[in-house]
This record gives C-alpha cells, structure tokens and sequence, in this order.
C-alpha cells in the first residue's frame, strides 16, 4: 500500500497540470460569411519553429476565413506574443517540472479593416508544468484557443 501511494504521488509530481486562461477586454465572435487577415508579432524571443508551427495551424483552421489584408473591408486580427518560455524536450524529459513551466501568453486584437478601429481584444495565456509531451502541442493549443475564441465566442 506505501509503495502505490508513493508511486502515485510521484506520477502527480511528473504530470503537473497544464491550462489554459482567457481574459476578455472586449467580447466578439465572427459571423462565418465575414473574412478577415491575421499577422503574428511576436513582442518577444519566439523561436521561427513555433512561430511556423502557429501560423501554420492559425491558417489550416480558418483557411475558408481569410483574406488578403489589403482587401476593402476585412477585419484584421494581430496576435501579439507578450510572454513566452519553453523548455526544450530533453530538459522537459529529465527534469520535468523542476525545470520550470512553459508558456504563452498573446494578446489578441481585431479592428475594423476600414475604420481601423479596435472591435475586440482578449488575451490568452497556455501553459504546461508537465514532464510529458513535446513543446508543438503546447503550441498547437495555444493557436487553437485563440481560433476557438475568434470563431464561437469561447475557448
């Protein structure tokens, strides 16, 4: 019995936890018939693997969505990164979370394609204390709440 309550205390200690944070500044979600653009700028040292790795998913998820941002009248999305840190997998492999955690933290501003004006902003913020898995999929769901935001109102 001490030994299973050992083992399971240490598996908690290994797998952490891992979550994700919406703070909404202004509420919106889009209609499915408008198009908009999205540009990632990074405020931070983000490494070109994650920013590709975003852009990418960011794009396969609302491809039928965009639009050139020169076109008249389409929202523009600017995702900026303000936070970022990841551990890389070796460092997560060994020393799991007494290595720290890894995040990304992004504030998310829509305007108006012809006015310029600002119709919404929130921010985002992943992360993951865990030992397991690779940095990609911290990312992915990262993109993946920001879409989820833009596309129904909710991660």
């Amino acid at each position: 019995m001490k030994k299973l309550l050992v083992l399971s205390s240490l598996c908690l200690v290994l797998v952490g936890c891992a979550g994700t944070s919406l703070a909404i500044q202004t509420p919106f979600k889009f209609s499915s018939s408008e198009k908009f653009s999205f540009q990632i700028n990074p405020q931070v040292d983000v490494s070109a693997e994650a920013l590709e790795i975003m852009n990418e998913r960011i794009q396969s998820q609302l491809a039928g969505s965009l639009d050139l941002p020169s076109s008249q009248g389409v929202k523009k999305v600017q995702i900026a990164i303000i936070s970022y840190r990841m551990r890389d997998d070796v460092t997560r492999a060994l020393v799991g979370i007494f290595a720290g955690t890894d995040y990304i933290t992004s504030q998310v501003t829509v305007t108006d394609g012809t006015t310029a004006n600002v119709i919404a902003g929130f921010t985002v913020k992943s992360l993951n204390d865990s030992a397991w898995g690779p940095s990609r999929s911290l990312i992915e769901r990262h993109a993946d709440n920001i879409v989820s935001y833009l596309k129904n109102g909710r991660p």
